[in-house]
């Protein structure tokens, strides 16, 4: 099995401030996750 998750690429205060569901999703995923950047 494999995730696959989409980011938007945020940096600085949007980032900050919005967070990343993706890095969450990649951080705490027992399975593979790939992303891509739409």
């Amino acid at each position: 099995d494999l995730i696959s998750v989409p980011t938007h690429g945020r940096k600085g205060l949007a980032h900050f401030f919005e967070g990343s569901i993706t890095e969450d999703i990649a951080n705490h995923s027992k399975l593979p996750v790939m992303t891509f950047k739409i």
